[in-house]
């Protein structure tokens, strides 16, 4: 077995808040800011926040608040997703973290009205599909830009975050336009 990836604690966080800020962006579902600021890399339980729309202000009808609650938890795996994409890592500290986990078995129990199993299982299902929504290699770019850009600035607000996904989108675009075009050329 090869050794696993030593990562700095800072820029697994970093990592961490973009992924829940990407999957935002690629569920369309607003967010204020995200950030890595006031966090020392010297303690071992190091947090960020990416601060999204409540949830709760979504209540209707049962398969809209299904729908809603569903993007919540899959953009509260998203932090530790992108973490396991990043490390390359699937165990550590589990797929949640604490937080995370404890409001996405809340919402999942909402809608599997109380079975806890049935709710387990199915935040589990959501955290999977969001590990595989971020490994797409167009949604990773996202990630990996805004997680560089975190790094820099520890603050980033929400205009400001959605232009760096942006950029970073059209220039993975145009690079795929480039290699096709040069391939078709052959």
């Amino acid at each position: 077995m090869g050794k696993k990836k030593r990562i700095p604690l800072l820029t697994r966080s970093a990592y961490h808040e973009a992924g829940h800020a990407v999957m935002c962006y690629l569920l369309r579902r607003r967010f204020s800011y995200v950030t890595i600021e006031g966090q020392k890399t010297d303690e071992i339980n190091v947090t960020g926040s990416c601060k999204t729309e409540p949830f709760h202000a979504h209540f209707g009808d049962h398969l809209k608040k299904r729908r809603v609650f569903e993007r919540a938890i899959l953009t509260k795996g998203g932090g530790s997703a992108a973490e396991v994409v990043l490390t390359g890592q699937g165990k550590g500290r589990g797929i949640f973290s604490d937080g995370d986990l404890d409001q996405s078995i809340m919402l999942a129990n909402f809608i599997a009205r109380g079975f806890g199993e049935e709710a387990a299982a199915y935040v589990h299902w959501l955290w999977l599909r969001a590990r595989n929504m971020l490994r797409e290699p167009h949604a990773w770019v996202l990630v990996d830009a805004l997680a560089k850009a975190l790094l820099k600035e520890k603050y980033l607000g929400y205009r400001k975050a959605r232009r760096i996904m942006d950029e970073a989108g059209k220039r993975y675009c145009e690079e795929i336009d480039r290699e096709i075009k040069e391939r078709d050329k052959r």
